[in-house]
């Protein structure tokens, strides 16, 4: 969903990779991942915009996914990656994520190459990077941030993106509503929004952990958000 701009200081993982082709089976997790961190020198001079950009290039974002809920694979990329950290400390974080949030439209889910050519014919690639930047604002570091209008806006942004993957459940399956719906969910938290009588469907967990157990989780936390926006 992003590409390098020229004109800003980042570190490219594109030309990372050429480099990586040394990497081979002898090659630790622990040492390709020191590889990865992006030098100090260079780590204070770039701007959030291209901070963002580089974090949401980093290899093994992946890994995510790879551990008991996402919420505890994203704390592991966190602990392990220089890049995340410095930016999960940047005042502006949370207004550069919005910002880039936002220019994702309801036409770019129908057709991602509208929003960047290299989406072309490639729909699965828009797909996981979209996942990826909701993982990112999803965490309480970007959320606290927010101002009140900002939260506002997010959370329209959300439901509108929510309603988009599931008029095209083709491609966005409940794995890729997920990571709408947690965004919602904590946002509601942190404005004190989110009424829960009784916790049957284990919403509170879903929000906490990232943990899917009871499908009906989703509908309450999207009810609470429209009610939350439409005050």
């Amino acid at each position: 969903i992003i590409s390098f701009a020229q004109k800003e200081t980042s570190w490219d993982y594109a030309e990372f990779w050429e480099i990586s082709e040394s990497w081979n089976s002898q090659t630790t997790y622990e040492e390709k991942l020191i590889d990865c961190q992006i030098p100090s020198k260079l780590l204070k001079k770039m701007t959030t915009e291209a901070l963002v950009k580089t974090c949401l290039n980093f290899p093994f974002l992946l890994d995510i996914y790879a551990f008991e809920n996402t919420q505890e694979g994203f704390e592991r990329i966190i602990s392990g990656f220089n890049g995340i950290n410095e930016l999960y400390s940047r005042d502006d974080v949370a207004t550069v994520l919005l910002v880039l949030y936002k220019k994702i439209k309801n036409e770019h889910f129908r057709k991602p190459e509208l929003l960047n050519t290299k989406y072309k014919d490639r729909r699965g690639k828009f797909v996981i990077e979209l996942d990826y930047i909701e993982s990112f604002i999803a965490q309480d570091a970007v959320l606290s941030k927010l101002t009140k209008a900002e939260k506002k806006q997010l959370a329209e942004e959300c439901i509108q993106k929510h309603d988009e993957k599931c008029k095209n459940n083709d491609l966005y399956g409940i794995d890729n509503i997920h990571s709408t719906v947690l965004i919602l969910g904590r946002l509601l938290q942190i404005e004190d929004e989110f009424n829960i009588k009784d916790d049957k469907l284990k919403t509170t967990d879903f929000i906490k952990k990232g943990k899917l157990e009871k499908i009906g989780s989703f509908n309450e936390i999207m009810e609470n958000a429209k009610n939350y926006v439409s005050k």
